[in-house]
């Protein structure tokens, strides 16, 4: 089991909504220590490369997830 400082994990649908530009959940989550999990990270590359922009949606998925903490 991980051991993860108190914050908030978010799930792929925050996450979608946060790429499209309707980021108010997170916003409201400012200065918390928010984290994701491999499962919602595959879900949104697989969504990425499936797009017609896949790669603008590859590059912001990238930057998203390099602001995350990443769970097992």
């Amino acid at each position: 089991m991980e051991q993860v400082e108190a914050g908030v994990v978010l799930d792929t649908d925050v996450l979608v909504a946060n790429l499209r530009g309707k980021d108010s959940a997170l916003r409201d989550l400012d200065g918390r220590n928010l984290a994701t999990t491999v499962l919602n990270a595959f879900e949104l590359f697989h969504g990425a490369y499936e797009s017609k922009e896949s790669l603008a949606n590859l590059s912001a998925t990238r930057g998203l997830l390099s602001r995350l903490e990443m769970l097992g």
